[in-house]
């Protein structure tokens, strides 16, 4: 049988993908609570997906980290965006947001056969939410470097909506940019997102979405995936100290408490991540775990970090021996001396 590669991980990169994705998952949990929960804006919706997948010609599809269906017929995706310094990655955002405004379908409401149709949208809006941080460089670099130049392609069919973000104490600020930033359609809605700007919202209104939903439409980087793994569906699902857990049967209790979210490859890799902190032992390269319960004591730290630690101290090189001196013969006696 051939040998599965051990992964390597870094740990500070490990923790750093963790902060990045966990906010994500706060932010798309906030706008969930916002359009499906606050009455005012929940009266308008027809349907808010999280995972959307829509397609397009060709067998191409687009996945916006949430969707929103609203009564009047008119649509709304919404993008994190976090720019990196390469101009690839504003294209890249400039390309996904020119499509998302181009999209006459959206995912609706579940038939009552469990299934999912698209339901047509029109018109779009698109919403690209930045942190604090970097909102001016978002602005610069997608509004008026892009979207302003004649010369460039980025004409979406309406003008996005920057939105920034910020988190102040336990609350999260949402704050729509107000320099050549784009406006949401009305139609005949008593109430639009922005009537209320700032919006704030703080853990106990979104935090039951976090726990039921728990991912964003990104790929689930591996430390968060081991951090849900061993908090919420290890205990639960697989009984016992030292239990045996197969790929198969893991990435269904992940699915089974995510609302039908979890693909085999991020699963896999949150294993690896355990595997590699010492919390779980790999019986089939790949397929099957022997996992052990153990308390992961810590301070103030939560169970990524302590994770992460675990990770940093396997890696760490073996402390060496101070170097021990010659020991001398004492000529006048029978006993070894170090002096």
């Amino acid at each position: 049988m051939t040998r599965r590669a051990k992964p390597v991980f870094d740990a500070d990169q490990l923790l750093n993908e963790f902060k990045v994705y966990d906010q994500a998952v706060d932010v798309v949990s906030c706008y969930h609570w916002l359009f499906t929960a606050v009455t005012e804006m929940a009266e308008t919706v027809l349907h808010f997906d999280r995972y959307p997948s829509v397609p397009l010609d060709g067998g191409r599809k687009v996945t916006p980290d949430f969707t929103v269906v609203f009564t009047d017929g008119a649509g709304l995706a919404g993008e994190v965006a976090r720019l990196a310094r390469r101009d690839e990655s504003v294209e890249s955002l400039c390309q996904q947001i020119q499509c998302y405004s181009e999209l006459a379908s959206m995912p609706g409401p579940p038939t009552h056969k469990g299934g999912q149709t698209q339901v047509p949208v029109g018109p779009v809006d698109v919403i690209f939410l930045n942190p604090v941080l970097t909102i001016k460089d978002a602005a610069r670099r997608v509004l008026i470097e892009r979207m302003d130049d004649p010369r460039h392609s980025f004409k979406p069919t309406r003008r996005p909506v920057l939105v920034q973000f910020s988190q102040v104490d336990d609350a999260y600020v949402y704050l729509i940019w107000t320099q050549g930033n784009g406006t949401m359609h009305r139609g005949d809605r008593t109430n639009i997102y922005g009537d209320i700007d700032p919006f704030v919202c703080r853990p106990h209104q979104f935090g039951d979405n976090k726990i039921q939903y728990g991912f964003v439409n990104d790929e689930v980087p591996a430390l968060y995936m081991a951090t849900r793994l061993w908090t919420r569906v290890l205990p639960t699902s697989f009984w016992g100290d030292e239990v045996t857990v197969p790929l198969s049967k893991l990435v269904a209790a992940v699915q089974e408490q995510h609302e039908g979210y979890g693909k085999t490859a991020d699963v896999r890799r949150g294993m690896d991540v355990l595997t590699a902190a010492g919390l779980a032992k790999e019986t089939e390269p790949g397929r099957q775990w022997l996992v052990t319960r153990r308390s992961l004591r810590r301070t103030d730290k939560d169970i990524a970090a302590a994770i992460a630690e675990r990770i940093r101290k396997s890696d760490a090189p073996p402390p060496q021996l101070p170097a021990r001196r010659s020991r001398k013969v004492d000529l006048n006696g029978d006993h070894p001396t170090l002096f």
